[in-house]
C-alpha cells in the first residue's frame, strides 16, 4: 500500500509540476512591448515630451473623444495622462487611472513600476516591494536593463524605509553590479542612498560621514555639470546636487539640530522648482528655531500657492509647517500632526513626536507620547518579533540541511574513494611529466627570479635616498614590505607587520580620524575609480607628530578602471609651513603699510569692540553687537584685513545662531589676530603711524572705493567713482558717523545696487557710484547715488505684507529698509542680506540728529540715492 502511494504521489506532482512552474513566454512580451512602443511613437506627436503639461493634456482629451473604451488608441491615451500626473501635478488621481480605468499590461512593465510608485498612499512598502520584485524578474527577463536597475534601487529604498537595513544594502550592493562603470548618474545614485541609510539609521557619527558623502557628490555634480554635453546632462547634474543639499539640510535639521546649516541648504535646494515644497516647509521650520520669525513667515506665505502630489510627503509638509507656527503663535492647531499618512516614515515620526513630547504642559504633549507608545506597537515591536522569529527560524532550517548533507556525504564517500584510485593512476603519469617540465623550467626561473631580486634592490637603493616617507598600501588593506628608509625613520621598522590602524595610530591620528581613514581605505580599495573619487577628500592632508608638522598625499595606483593600491607619501612641511608664514607676514606688512593711520586707529577700536563681543550675553541689546560686528566686518574688509573679516563673518553667525561659546573662541581669535597686525605696524613705525590726513573722508573713500572695484570686478562690472567734496575737517563725531554710512552705503549700492540686483539689465557692465559732500549754511550734507538697479520694492512689499502692513506707502516702506534685519535678498551672504547695514546708516545718522531719506533716482534713470544732512554747528557746540 506504501508503494502505490508513493507511486501516485509522484505521477500526481510529475502531472502538475509543469502548471506550477510554468513561466511566462518572456519571448512574446518582449515583441509585445516593442510593437507597442512603436506605435505609441508613431501615435504621439513627434515633439510631445517637450510639451508644457497643461498643453499635452488637453491634447490627450481631444483624442479620448475619439477613441473606443477597450482600443489601444485608449489605453495609450490614459497611459500617458497617467505619466503627466505622476510626474507633474497629481499621483492619486494617476493611481485611480492604473488601477481602474486603464490598468498595465503584463508587457508594460515601465507602467506597471509607475503604477506601483503611485500607490504609495494606498498600499504598504511589504506590498510595494512584492510588486517590485515581480517587476523587476520581468525586466531582467526581458532585457530592459536600465529599468531593472531603477526597480532595485526603488526596492532598496523600500527596505531602507521598513527599517530592513541589512536586505537595503544587499539591494544597493546588487545595484552597484548591475550598473556600468562608465554609467555615472547610477554610480551617484547608489552612493547617495547609501549616504541616506547612514543618515536616517545611524548615529551621530554615521551622519557626519553621510553628510561627507553628499557634501562629496554635491561638489562632484558641480564640476560635472561644467563640462556636461548636453542640457538634458546638465539638468540631471543639476538635480542631483540640489537633491544633495536637500538630504544635507535633512541631516542637519532632524539628526543634528544645527539650523543654521539646515536652513542654508534647504535654501540651496529650493532653487529647483521641484524641491520647492519640502524644502520652504523644513526651511521654515529651521528659521523659526533660529527665532527668525519674518523669515520662517515669508517661507510660509509662499508655500500657500503650492499643493502637494503625494498624500504621505503633504501630511507632514503641513506638520512641520504647523511646528513653525507654534513657535511664534502657541494657538497654532496641531492636528496634521496626529493625521499622518500610515506609509510615515519611522525618522519622521520619531522626529515629529519628539518635538511634540517638548511642549510641556500643554494637551499635544500627552497626544505626543500616545503616539509614540502607538508607533512602537504598530511598527516597531512587531518588526523586531518578525526578525527574531526569521533568525531562529533560519537557524533551525540551516542545522536540518546540514545534517541531511552529512548523511548524503557518507554515500558519496565510497563512489568517491573508487574513483580516487583510478585518477591516481592517472595522475602519476602526469606527475612523471610534469617533473621534466619542471627541472627544464627551473633554469628559467632562476634567471628571472635574480632579475626580480636586482629590480628590488634598485628600487630599495632609490626609496633610501629620498627625503619622503612611502607606504603602499595593497588591495587587501596591507602594507606591503616596500617602503622608503624616511618611513622607518618616522614611524616605524617592519612596517609590513603593521595593521592599517596601528600605522594610522602611530602617524598621531585620533580614534575618530583612524576610524574615518579605514573606512575610506576600505570603501576604495578594489573599487571603481569612481568611489575614490567620493570618499578621498575624508583623508587628513597634514598631522603633528612628535611636534613636527608633516603633510600627507595620497596616491590611488588605478589598474582597469580599479583601485588596486593607494601610496601614501609623508613629507616635511616645516619648510612650507614657514614660507607660508613669511608669506603672511608680508601680506600683514604690506596691508598695514596701505592702511596706514586709519588701519592703527581701526585696529584700536576694534580691541574695545571685540571684548564687548567676548562679554555679551542675550540680556543685553542683540541688535546693537550683530551691528557692531557687521560693521567691523565692513571696515575690515575695505582695509584688506582679511583674516579679521573671516572671523567677523563667523561671529555673525554665531550670534544669529545664539553659540555664546563660539562666540567667544572666536573673539579670542580675533584679538590674537590684532596682535599680529598690531606688530607689523611697530615693526614699520616705532610708534602710531603719522595721520597725514586728520579727520578727511579721502583715506576710507579710498580704501572703500578699492574693495567695491574689486568686488564689482569678480561680477563682470567696470567701477565708474565720482567724488564731489567741499573740503572741511569733521569732528571726531561727525568723522565716525560718516564713516559708517560711507561704508554700509557703498556696500549697498554694490551688492543691492548691481551684483545681486534682479532689476538690473544683463547688458549693463558700468557701475557708476557717486559720493557727495557739502555744505549750505549751518548744514552739512552727505550724498551717496548710483545707477543701479534701484530699491526693490516688491520684495520689500512682501516683507510688510507677511508684517501685517496692508498697501504700505514708500515711506512706511522706506523705514522698513532701515530697520534691524530687513533685507530685500532671499539668502545672506558674506557681505550683504542679514538686514544689518542700512539699520547702521540709520543708527549713524541719529547720533548726528540728522535726516535721512533713501528713494529712487530722481532723473527717471534707474539707480538710488541715500541723503543725510546735519546742523553742524549744533554738533560741533556739543564736542566744544
Amino acid at each position: 500500500m506504501g508503494k502505490f502511494t508513493r507511486a501516485f504521489y509522484y505521477l500526481v506532482m510529475w502531472v502538475i509540476s509543469p502548471m506550477a512552474t510554468a513561466e511566462p513566454d518572456y519571448d512574446h512580451m518582449k515583441s509585445q512591448l516593442e510593437a507597442f512602443e512603436k506605435e505609441l511613437n508613431i501615435y504621439l506627436p513627434e515633439d510631445f515630451l517637450t510639451w508644457e503639461a497643461d498643453r499635452s493634456l488637453q491634447w490627450l482629451n481631444q483624442e479620448l473623444e475619439k477613441t473606443s473604451d477597450g482600443s489601444l488608441r485608449y489605453y495609450m491615451t490614459y497611459r500617458e495622462i497617467f505619466r503627466i500626473q505622476f510626474y507633474k501635478s497629481n499621483r492619486e488621481k494617476g493611481s485611480e487611472i492604473c488601477t481602474s480605468i486603464a490598468r498595465p499590461k503584463p508587457f508594460d512593465i515601465k507602467y506597471r513600476y509607475w503604477c506601483t510608485e503611485s500607490l504609495e498612499s494606498k498600499i504598504s512598502n511589504k506590498q510595494a516591494i512584492q510588486q517590485h520584485r515581480a517587476t523587476f524578474r520581468d525586466a531582467v527577463a526581458m532585457d530592459r536593463h536600465d529599468l531593472a536597475i531603477e526597480l532595485m534601487m526603488a526596492i532598496g529604498w523600500l527596505q531602507s524605509l521598513e527599517g530592513d537595513i541589512a536586505e537595503a544594502l544587499a539591494s544597493f550592493l546588487k545595484v552597484q553590479e548591475m550598473v556600468p562603470k562608465e554609467d555615472t548618474f547610477q554610480l551617484i545614485n547608489v552612493e547617495f542612498n547609501l549616504a541616506t541609510l547612514y543618515i536616517v539609521h545611524g548615529d551621530d557619527e554615521y551622519v557626519g560621514k553621510g553628510i561627507e558623502i553628499l557634501e562629496n557628490i554635491r561638489t562632484l555634480s558641480k564640476e560635472r555639470l561644467k563640462s556636461a554635453p548636453g542640457p538634458e546632462a546638465k539638468s540631471e547634474y543639476d538635480d542631483i546636487a540640489k537633491l544633495a543639499s536637500f538630504n544635507i539640510g535633512i541631516a542637519y535639521t532632524l539628526h543634528l539640530y544645527d539650523y543654521q546649516r539646515g536652513y542654508e541648504n534647504f535654501m540651496k535646494s529650493a532653487l529647483k522648482p521641484e524641491y520647492q515644497l519640502g524644502s520652504w516647509s523644513f526651511a521654515a521650520l529651521a528659521a523659526s528655531e533660529l527665532g527668525r520669525y519674518e523669515d520662517s513667515k515669508a517661507l510660509l506665505k509662499k508655500l500657500e500657492s503650492l499643493l502637494s502630489i503625494s498624500k504621505v510627503k503633504g501630511g507632514y509638509h503641513a506638520c512641520y509647517q504647523a511646528l513653525a507656527r507654534h513657535n511664534w503663535d502657541p494657538e497654532t492647531s496641531l492636528k496634521s500632526c496626529f493625521e499622518l499618512h500610515p506609509n510615515t516614515t519611522i525618522e519622521v515620526l520619531t522626529d515629529i513626536n519628539k518635538r511634540l513630547v517638548k511642549l510641556k504642559g500643554e494637551a499635544e504633549e500627552l497626544s505626543a507620547l500616545r503616539q509614540f507608545v502607538q508607533m512602537y506597537e504598530e511598527k516597531i515591536e512587531p518588526e523586531f518579533r518578525k526578525r527574531t522569529a526569521r533568525a531562529a527560524s533560519n537557524n533551525e532550517l540551516r542545522r536540518l540541511e546540514i545534517e541531511s548533507l552529512l548523511k548524503d556525504e557518507k554515500i558519496r564517500s565510497g563512489e568517491t574513494i573508487q574513483n580516487l584510485l583510478y585518477l591516481v593512476s592517472g595522475a602519476f603519469v602526469l606527475l612523471l611529466a610534469a617533473l621534466f617540465y619542471i627541472i627544464r623550467a627551473n633554469r628559467f626561473i632562476k634567471i628571472q627570479s635574480a632579475d626580480i631580486t636586482q629590480q628590488k634592490k634598485d628600487l630599495q637603493h632609490v626609496l633610501d635616498h629620498i627625503d619622503e616617507g612611502i607606504v603602499v598600501i595593497d588591495r587587501a588593506a596591507r602594507i606591503k614590505p616596500v617602503y622608503s628608509k624616511y618611513s622607518r625613520e618616522l614611524i616605524a621598522d617592519r612596517l609590513e607587520s603593521f595593521t592599517l590602524e596601528q600605522l594610522f595610530e602611530k602617524l598621531g591620528l585620533g580614534n575618530d580620524d583612524t576610524s574615518r581613514c579605514r573606512e575610506v581605505m576600505r570603501s576604495v580599495l578594489g573599487e571603481e575609480t569612481f568611489s575614490w573619487e567620493v570618499n578621498a577628500l575624508q583623508l587628513p592632508d597634514q598631522i603633528l607628530l612628535n611636534d613636527q608638522p608633516l603633510f600627507l598625499y595620497w596616491t590611488p595606483i588605478i589598474e582597469n578602471s580599479h583601485v588596486e593600491e593607494v601610496i601614501m607619501s609623508v613629507r616635511d612641511a616645516s619648510e612650507s609651513l614657514r614660507l607660508q608664514q613669511e608669506t603672511e607676514d608680508k601680506e600683514r606688512l604690506l596691508t598695514v603699510i596701505q592702511a596706514e593711520s586709519v588701519g592703527y586707529d581701526f585696529l584700536e577700536h576694534m580691541k574695545q569692540q571685540i571684548n564687548e563681543l567676548k562679554s555679551f550675553s542675550f540680556d543685553q541689546s542683540f541688535q546693537h553687537v550683530l551691528r557692531l560686528a557687521h560693521t567691523a566686518k565692513g571696515e575690515a574688509r575695505s582695509l584688506r584685513f582679511k583674516r579679521l573679516v573671516d572671523y567677523l563673518h563667523d561671529s555673525e553667525q554665531a550670534l544669529l545662531c545664539h553659540d555664546l561659546e563660539s562666540l567667544r573662541k572666536i573673539g579670542s581669535k580675533l584679538l590674537e589676530e590684532i596682535a599680529k597686525y598690531r606688530a607689523a605696524y611697530h615693526l614699520i613705525w616705532a610708534s602710531k603711524p603719522e595721520n597725514r590726513s586728520q579727520k578727511s573722508i579721502f583715506p576710507i573713500l579710498q580704501n572703500f572705493f578699492v574693495d567695491a572695484e574689486e568686488r564689482l570686478k569678480e561680477a563682470g562690472y567696470t567701477l565708474q567713482s565720482k567724488i564731489t567734496y567741499e573740503w572741511f575737517s569733521l569732528s571726531d563725531k561727525e568723522w565716525d558717523a560718516v564713516n559708517k554710512i560711507l561704508s554700509h552705503g557703498i556696500s549697498n549700492s554694490v551688492d543691492h545696487g548691481f551684483i545681486f540686483s534682479s532689476q538690473i539689465g544683463e547688458d549693463v557692465k558700468l557701475a557708476e557710484i557717486e559720493v557727495r559732500l557739502w555744505t549750505e549754511g549751518d548744514r552739512a550734507f552727505l550724498e551717496l547715488s548710483d545707477r543701479g538697479g534701484g530699491i526693490h520694492w516688491q520684495a520689500l512689499e512682501r516683507k510688510a505684507e507677511n508684517l501685517g502692513l496692508q498697501s504700505p506707502s514708500r515711506e512706511e516702506l522706506t523705514r522698513l529698509i532701515l530697520s534691524d534685519q530687513t533685507t530685500s535678498m532671499e539668502a545672506a551672504t558674506l557681505t550683504s542680506g542679514r538686514g544689518v547695514g542700512l539699520a547702521v546708516v540709520a543708527e549713524a545718522a541719529n547720533a548726528l540728529d540728522a535726516r535721512l531719506s533713501f528713494t529712487d533716482r530722481e532723473d527717471s534713470q534707474p539707480g538710488s540715492v541715500l541723503r543725510v544732512s546735519w546742523n553742524r554747528d549744533y554738533i560741533l557746540k556739543q564736542a566744544g
